[in-house]
């Protein structure tokens, strides 16, 4: 699917594990609950995309573009292409990042 263009497409709950989205316009595309578990999303354009629930672990993100796309509750771990005022910008949005150490600026709850 390399270069598809899938703009505003409901592909939400899809099993894309492992797929090569690269260069693929997804604008606007439903993704909610959808498996991208390593997969090749370089340069990829999910502007206002939906990806709430959806596992991006390990997905390489290189030069994708994320910008407006709702990420609440996706989760992302050792993924390429995630700086740490991109990851930063992506938890405060609603992303859960796991298998990393915490970020300077995570919240930790402690109870007695």
């Amino acid at each position: 699917m390399k270069g598809a263009k899938l703009n505003r497409a409901d592909l939400s709950r899809a099993f894309l594990n492992r797929a090569d989205l690269s260069d693929a316009k997804l604008i606007n595309t439903n993704l909610s609950g959808a498996n991208l578990r390593d997969a090749n999303l370089i340069n990829a354009n999910l502007i206002g995309s939906n990806l709430k629930n959806a596992n991006l672990i390990r997905a390489n993100l290189i030069d994708a573009d994320l910008s407006g796309a709702n990420v609440e509750k996706a989760r992302f771990g050792n993924n390429q292409g995630i700086s740490e005022p991109i990851k930063l910008d992506l938890i405060r949005r609603g992303a859960i990042f796991v298998g990393e150490p915490p970020t300077q600026d995570s919240r930790v709850l402690v109870t007695a």
